[in-house]
């Protein structure tokens, strides 16, 4: 079962919303209405046998893993190389800090230039 699925089975068993559910699970300092439904929600979750899904929170949040990493090819349609004008250079150079700063990795730059409709 996903995590999705335990956290809304843990909401229907103690009667209380997904979201209060998440928010008990995901933060311990979390007030919740009644610490009666906080204890509820803990125990619950403990006989359910409960594990957070990583992957999913790192998802939502946005947070890159080795298992979530995007490789970029990039086509350069109007020159034979990146050397032949100081603007392309410049610009893979750009594109590849980019690509760096995204946590992504160029995985090849193909010059064809006869793809090129001048």
């Amino acid at each position: 079962m996903g995590d999705f699925m335990s956290i809304k089975k843990i909401a229907e068993l103690v009667g209380v919303s997904y979201s209060t559910v998440s928010r008990v699970l995901s933060n311990p300092s979390y007030k919740c209405s009644s610490e009666d439904i906080r204890k509820k929600i803990l125990e619950t979750a403990r006989e359910l046998h409960y594990v957070p899904n990583e992957s999913a929170r790192n998802l939502k949040l946005k947070v890159k893993t080795k298992d979530n990493i995007n490789y970029i090819s990039i086509l350069v349609t109007r020159t034979e190389s990146a050397d032949v004008d100081p603007f392309f250079n410049e610009l893979t150079h750009v594109v590849e800090n980019e690509i760096r700063r995204n946590m992504c990795i160029l995985s090849q730059i193909w010059y064809q230039p006869n793809f090129s409709s001048d």
